[in-house]
């Protein structure tokens, strides 16, 4: 059991050696965390992280399914009484409690009230306990230059990419984890295979939310519209991979004044879902500080073979961010911003944008880069998944991935995508 603080752990650079594991890195640098001075320990709220409490009879339920039968009653009734026990043993005030049922954890958020070191010590002795870590806050990545949305784009007939009709998403899928998805919008309303809603109307994790899921917020409807708008929608710009399956899961929450945000709780759902998915791509349009609770998360993604493709954010050096650098993880600038960081993989950061509402917006930013970068990926491998198919040859993203992490410019594979194409 190892007390966690972001910031602290160690990884390597953004090119990782393959087979470097969250977990590793973890357990090589625990004893240089401990003697790193910490962050505050009152004044926030925390992750304490156990092992599954459920016995066997009861495991592979969902923690919040009330309604399909005893069984499922059951099990969440056992998880809740459990980490109320939990609390209670430790003097905790407890927030929120979560199974994550991938990494087979069961996570209390809380805030100590009494001794503070005392009670991370006594965390720290408990066999049931695999690590305690601050809950984390994140954003979303964008830079409005406009401030009043139109009814129509000022300019018709563009095309993000524009390869070929025929390459264009097919058969693709794609996750993104953001705030919501305007599900009505009629550049987008044919385009979204999935929609779940991981912000709950209570409680610690959307105390601000201004906005409810159906109705859509500015930056997810955006960062859906750049990866699949119709290119036959009044928008008239078609999105990166338009025929793409856009999953949509909603981390994240707006609140007044534009300002989005997430934290561990509800990103750690909303990536428990997707690694459930079989998802090709996940675009991460967010930065924050590490997070142990989710580059587990992240390395379990990676491992089913989807690429996570995460925004560049300047503010914080490669060992301090989420997420944690890897093989599996591609990290986007935008062309136009930070250009002194010629390791990012660079891409289209300006665009028109859907917003809520049936109207539009110019946005641009590290966070619309990266929603492109995550279409051309999608391209990518349709494109070679076709192309191997004629000779019976498996093709994963991961096959590519000394191609990819040598690719300076987005680009640079849309022009490897035309000449294939032509050739």
């Amino acid at each position: 059991m190892r007390i966690i603080h972001f910031g602290f752990l160690i990884f390597f650079f953004v090119l990782a050696l393959p087979g470097t594991s969250v977990a590793q890195s973890d357990r090589e640098n625990t004893d240089q965390e401990r003697d790193q001075s910490r962050p505050p320990l009152l004044g926030q709220q925390w992750v304490v992280v156990l092992e599954d409490p459920r016995p066997a009879r009861l495991q592979g339920w969902r923690s919040n399914n009330y309604g399909k039968g005893n069984a499922s009653y059951s099990n969440a009734l056992e998880l809740r009484r459990f980490g109320k026990r939990v609390a209670k043993r430790y003097n905790l005030d407890l927030k929120d409690q979560w199974l994550i049922e991938s990494l087979n954890v069961y996570c209390l958020i809380v805030s100590f009230n009494g001794d503070a070191e005392q009670t991370i010590k006594q965390l720290n002795q408990d066999q049931k306990v695999q690590w305690v870590q601050p809950s984390n806050e994140f954003e979303l990545l964008s830079n409005n230059k406009n401030q009043t949305s139109f009814a129509l784009p000022p300019s018709r007939d563009e095309q993000l990419v524009g390869i070929s009709e025929s390459i264009n998403g097919h058969g693709i899928t794609i996750a993104m984890i953001d705030s919501a998805v305007d599900l009505d919008h009629p550049d987008l309303r044919t385009s979204i295979g999935l929609s779940e809603n991981f912000i709950q109307e209570r409680g610690i994790v959307s105390a601000n939310t201004t906005q409810s899921a159906r109705d859509g917020e500015a930056h997810g409807t955006a960062i859906a519209g750049v990866i699949v708008t119709k290119p036959d929608t009044q928008l008239g710009m078609a999105g990166v991979a338009p025929m793409a399956t856009l999953n949509a899961y909603r981390g994240c929450w707006e609140r007044s004044g534009g300002h989005a945000a997430c934290n561990t709780l509800s990103l750690a759902r909303a990536l428990d879902a997707v690694s459930k998915s079989n998802a090709d791509v996940l675009n991460l349009s967010l930065s924050g500080p590490q997070d142990l609770l989710l580059d587990r998360l992240i390395s379990r993604i990676v491992d089913q073979g989807t690429v996570v493709v995460a925004a560049f954010d300047p503010t914080r050096s490669a060992s301090q961010r989420f997420p944690s650098p890897q093989k599996g993880v591609l990290v986007v600038r935008a062309e136009n911003l930070d250009k002194h960081h010629h390791a990012i993989l660079a891409a289209p950061g300006a665009r028109i944008v859907a917003r809520p509402g049936n109207s539009y917006d110019y946005m641009q930013g590290h966070s619309v880069a990266t929603a492109y970068a995550s279409g051309v990926l999608a391209l990518y491998k349709q494109w070679h998944t076709q192309w191997r198919s004629l000779e019976n040859q498996p093709f994963t993203l991961s096959q590519e991935w000394p191609n990819l992490v040598k690719t300076n410019h987005i680009a640079e594979l849309v022009d490897q995508l035309r000449q294939e194409r032509s050739s």
